[in-house]
């Protein structure tokens, strides 16, 4: 198992980060993740992409309640594409301060939410361009055709889990 590093933001610029990447890569490191809290994840992100050629990147994590479904999906096919399929999804639901004082949203429906959310980022991952993606839910509804293909690889989707209620819903996703 290789080891990994999950970057803060801190003082660090994205063309620092870039380069760290590369030097992370170089002494061997398997996966690199920007954490979604003092900065995007995505573009520091496609920075450090464009500094490697083969480590795993990952937002760490993409908070659900930031980013509508689509627009997430859109930024993941378009992420793993630009940095040859080493995309890894990382989502969580944040938490009551990001998501109600940070970003004005309601922490509301938490674990529903969630369910639809990983379900619909997973489709979308292997949803081929021309094809219809439909879904219906509680919190979510999508209905979309989109014009560019994910890989012919699927990128892993993986869901944050501090509680019990969480894990169960990571474990049914």
């Amino acid at each position: 198992m290789q080891p990994g590093i999950i970057f803060t933001g801190g003082d660090c610029g994205v063309a620092d980060l870039a380069a760290i990447a590369s030097q992370a890569e170089h002494a061997g490191f398997g996966l690199l993740g920007m954490a979604e809290a003092w900065r995007s994840a995505f573009v520091p992100l496609t920075a450090m992409a464009a500094a490697t050629r083969s480590i795993r990147l990952a937002p760490y994590v993409l908070n659900a309640y930031g980013h509508s479904p689509l627009m997430a999906a859109m930024a993941a096919i378009d992420f793993d594409d630009f940095s040859g399929g080493r995309l890894v999804l990382g989502l969580g639901g944040g938490n009551k301060v990001i998501n109600e004082t940070w970003q004005g949203i309601p922490h509301a429906r938490v674990l529903t939410k969630m369910r639809e959310y990983v379900t619909l980022l997973q489709r979308a991952a292997r949803t081929p361009a021309g094809r219809r993606l439909h879904f219906a839910g509680e919190v979510h509804a999508m209905d979309w055709t989109p014009t560019v293909g994910p890989r012919a690889e699927p990128f892993p989707v993986y869901l944050a889990a501090v509680f019990p209620a969480m894990l169960r819903v990571a474990a049914g996703v």
